[in-house]
């Protein structure tokens, strides 16, 4: 073969390569932005229906009546949502898609259990850390005249050291005191919230929660319960719950 006639064949064979490769490109853009939105386009779109709270054969039926289908993914805790039961969706409910579509479900495995540490014996500072280390939280902290602890350390909580409970329950914790700090806690019964807030604050002590009690025929804001009671021991840095009434039924 010829020099000249190697040119050419060699120029025909780019020229087929660049037409060919050319005709793909044309062909894979026409596919993608004029064929396939046109064939997506003719499914029927749907409302993603809330199937959070529902069992999975629930959530499966609920899904199969708008065309759609529901696959497990995973699971994970829930305090909020029975095991078993959907505690997550993708996509969320009342999106729009089209029917056919794949809806993916995270069941729950139910609350997280945790095991209470054994506090009695350590001093108050250390045990509530070791209380949030352990995925649990500081509920009141009563004060007791007598133990054989030092002062200053937990006597007993409640629940006692080794019980199951679930991720982020609170813990009553008894700590001893000596009597010449222990005072009688004020009462708080008939004040305000706000005036309550004062007296909490003025002996030092610390405001835990405060529950909203639907009662229209008491004035609003006005404190129907306390713990500790009026009259108990208490000492500085306790906590103390209120229940106030309300008109809103919050």
């Amino acid at each position: 073969m010829m020099v000249s006639d190697l040119g050419r064949w060699t120029k025909r064979v780019v020229i087929a390569g660049i037409v060919a490769i050319s005709s793909f490109i044309f062909g894979l853009l026409l596919f993608n932005y004029f064929i396939m939105p046109r064939v997506v386009g003719l499914g029927e779109e749907v409302e993603v229906p809330n199937v959070v709270g529902l069992s999975r054969s629930q959530a499966t039926a609920t899904l199969e009546e708008e065309g759609l289908s529901g696959i497990v993914e995973g699971e994970r805790f829930d305090s909020n949502v029975p095991e078993g039961f959907v505690a997550a969706q993708d996509p969320l409910p009342a999106t729009l898609v089209k029917k056919g579509r794949t809806v993916a479900l995270i069941l729950s495995r139910g609350p997280e259990m945790v095991e209470v540490p054994h506090l009695d014996g350590v001093e108050l500072k250390l045990a509530k850390t070791v209380l949030v280390r352990a995925g649990l939280s500081v509920g009141r902290v009563d004060s007791v005249a007598s133990g054989e602890v030092p002062v200053g350390h937990v006597v007993s909580s409640d629940p006692a050291g080794g019980e199951i409970l679930p991720r982020g329950s609170s813990i009553l914790l008894r700590v001893r005191f000596e009597e010449e700090f222990l005072f009688e806690m004020p009462e708080l019964i008939g004040v305000t919230l706000a005036q309550a807030q004062v007296v909490i604050l003025e002996q030092k002590l610390v405001l835990g929660d405060v529950r909203y009690v639907f009662r229209p025929s008491e004035p609003e804001g006005i404190v129907l319960m306390q713990v500790p009671q009026a009259g108990s021991r208490v000492s500085e840095g306790d906590t103390v719950e209120l229940a106030v009434a309300s008109r809103g039924g919050l």
